[in-house]
Order: C-alpha cells, then structure tokens, then sequence
C-alpha cells in the first residue's frame, strides 16, 4: 500500500528537480543590455584594466540553443555557452583559452533584471586576465 502513495511522490519530486534546473538556466535566455564591462589588456608593465561603459545598442543575446551573440560598440562575438546552475555559466570560445579549459563563470547578484557576469581572474608572469561583466534588462 505504501509503495502505491510513494511512486507518485518520487515522480513529483524528479519533476520538481527538472523544473527547478530547467528554470535557473532558462533565466539566463534572452537580449541583455550591457551596463559595463572590465577586462584587461596588454602584457608585462603595459597590462591594465580596461573600464568599458555599454552604449545604446549593446548587447549579450543568450539563446536558447547554447549561442551566446554579443555586440559591443563595433566588436561583434558569438560564443556558446552552458548554464550549469543559477550561479554558474560555461563560456566556450572558439579559441581555446591557454590550457584549452572553458571559462566556468560566476553569475553574480542574477535575478531577471541583471546579473554580474564574472570570468576566473588570473594573475600570471604576463599580467593579470579577467572580465567582469554587469547586465541589465
């Protein structure tokens, strides 16, 4: 008797699991505007942070089938990503990065009007590597 209450209790909680995963990713679809973006250039003494302010008409655009199209002043990317979990994101470039490894970001204050996107920050012999990325719609 106990067995015939349980399987409909674990099929609504295996369901519960899979709408709660679906939902964190999914929040993450859709055009953002960018608010700002920090990264940094240059190699040795000339590496610094680089402060850009998004303008009319930028953009990071997630869609639905992993493409990530993005459009700041004249730089145009496309990307794909993954969304692991609420706080986390996957970018793969189409260049590998120096150990061929993916960035796995940190989404940073996410709701459904902004998120701070945050790549691993790096301090290496040539210079610090990093982006950060805030968001807003």
């Amino acid at each position: 008797m106990k067995i015939k209450y349980m399987l409909p209790a674990l099929t609504a909680f295996a369901l519960c699991l899979y709408a709660c995963k679906k939902d964190s990713a999914a929040l993450i679809n859709g055009k953002w505007n960018v608010v700002s973006d920090q990264s940094f250039e240059g190699v040795g003494s000339s590496n610094h942070q680089v402060d850009y302010t998004g303008q009319e008409g930028d953009y990071f655009d997630f869609r639905t089938n992993g493409r990530l199209y993005i459009n700041e002043g004249q730089e145009q990317d496309t990307l794909t990503f993954k969304a692991i979990s609420h706080s986390q994101l996957v970018l793969f470039y189409p260049q590998p990065n120096a150990n061929s490894v993916p960035d796995t970001c940190k989404l940073l204050n996410f709701t459904s009007r902004s998120v701070t996107i945050q790549t691993p920050h790096l301090i290496t012999p040539g210079g610090q590597i990093g982006r950060t990325i805030q968001l807003s719609r």
